[in-house]
């Protein structure tokens, strides 16, 4: 496996974790949540539109790849 369905895989996850903490504040906006480190949710706006493309998986990790309906 390369390096980039993982970082899709750990993209994918932190988008996850970003959005239930951001759905979960009610006082947050969701756009403003930010990993430490520099990466913005807001980086990732529309993501709820994004398509899936391909989905793989081994024993250890589960890979998703997303595109933009544009």
């Amino acid at each position: 496996m390369t390096a980039k369905p993982v970082l899709a895989a750990s993209v994918a996850v932190t988008l996850a974790a970003l959005g239930v903490a951001a759905y979960s504040a009610n006082e947050v906006d969701k756009y403003t949540v930010s990993v430490p480190g520099g990466l913005a949710f807001a980086e990732f706006r529309g993501y709820e539109s994004w398509q899936t493309i391909a989905v793989s998986r081994n024993e250890r990790v589960m890979a998703v790849i997303w595109a933009t309906p544009r």
